[in-house]
């Protein structure tokens, strides 16, 4: 699909179609939420968090993680923010759109994953860096604006929904206690599993573990969790599921994996840096959105959290979308006329 050229006045358009059908993970959540909508959960089946493996030390019968919802904020913040920019949503002229970013920003919390928090927030400043928006007024409106809703939402965390505290739990905020100890024991739970890996790491070192599967060894797992006799992180060892980009990477594929892995994200980030510097002035906004949005979805499955079967298809789709609007990788002018010139 990549080898298929976009025109560039439709670009916008395709912009759109690429982004905003995560909007139906909606549809997915209501499915879950409603007895009289549950037969479209076989279509859009749900991700929203109603259990967590049976650990007891994580509150979940008191925090509802709309995790459906989250997927489909981050899906409207992609395309408001390839869009319009950020130069364009702060338009105080049309001020829905500032008020739409809001939105999603809001709606995103409700899913209590504190990583989701910080991957809108780093896009955003690394697009706002990228736009060269910090030595204009756009600096000033967006501080001012941001000292406004922390002045007026801060002092009244502890009365938001549960979920919307886990989210804000790592901040030096007053959350409540169950939302800080549920955050807290999540993050436990995974150093201790992230412990009983790192043994593994030079005995796949150069042969990878693969992906196989035993089915009947992970049942015994569920079994055995259930009862209390191993923690839930067992199953998630057995299963693959690390909770690191970088133990999701070296255990199954080895170090040769974790080479070929990190040239695609060279190669990748070469070519949407110079569509980025290169590319035609009408993809610009596009084109900076792709780099500061490839820049921080590596920065977050190396550093937040990562899985290469579940982020490899964001590192594919960007570079694929960037290769398919720009009809390849720019070039500077200087290479433009003496390619011409050889032609000729």
């Amino acid at each position: 699909m990549a080898c298929q050229k976009i025109p560039k006045e439709r670009a916008k358009f395709w912009i759109l179609l690429f982004f905003l059908p995560g909007l139906t993970w909606v549809v997915g959540y209501l499915s879950s939420a409603s007895g009289s909508l549950g037969f479209l959960q076989n279509l859009f089946p749900s991700d929203s968090i109603v259990d967590d493996g049976g650990d007891p030390t994580v509150f979940v019968d008191y925090i509802h993680r709309a995790g459906d919802m989250a997927t489909a904020a981050l899906a409207l913040f992609c395309a408001l923010m390839a869009y319009h920019g950020i130069k364009g949503i702060l338009d105080l002229k049309k001020p829905w759109r500032l008020l739409l970013l809001g939105l999603t920003l809001a709606v995103s919390l409700f899913a209590g994953f504190r990583s989701m928090l910080v991957l809108l927030s780093l896009t955003f400043i690394v697009q706002f860096y990228f736009e060269g928006l910090f030595k204009t007024r756009y600096f000033l409106i967006l501080l001012m604006g941001g000292i406004l809703v922390c002045s007026v939402t801060l002092p009244v965390v502890h009365k938001l929904p549960l979920s919307v505290q886990r989210t804000l739990s790592f901040l030096p905020i007053n959350v409540d206690p169950v939302a800080r100890r549920d955050a807290e024991s999540s993050t436990a739970w995974r150093v201790d599993m992230w412990k009983e890996l790192m043994p593994l790491v030079p005995k796949y070192l150069i042969k990878g573990k693969g992906y196989g599967l035993n089915p009947d060894e992970l049942f015994m797992a569920w079994e055995s969790s259930s009862r209390g006799h191993v923690g839930s992180a067992e199953i998630s060892l057995m299963a693959g599921d690390y909770h690191s980009g970088p133990l999701s990477l070296i255990i199954p594929f080895g170090i040769f994996g974790v080479i070929a892995f990190l040239w695609f994200l060279g190669a990748s980030f070469m070519v949407l840096y110079r569509n980025y510097r290169h590319g035609d002035p009408v993809l610009r906004q596009i084109n900076t959105f792709l780099l500061a949005y490839f820049t921080v979805r590596v920065f977050h499955f190396f550093f937040i959290f990562g899985s290469i079967h579940s982020d490899l298809f964001f590192f594919t789709g960007l570079i694929g979308l960037s290769v398919s609007l720009n009809q390849g990788a720019g070039q500077p002018i200087v290479e433009l006329e003496a390619t011409r010139e050889v032609e000729i």
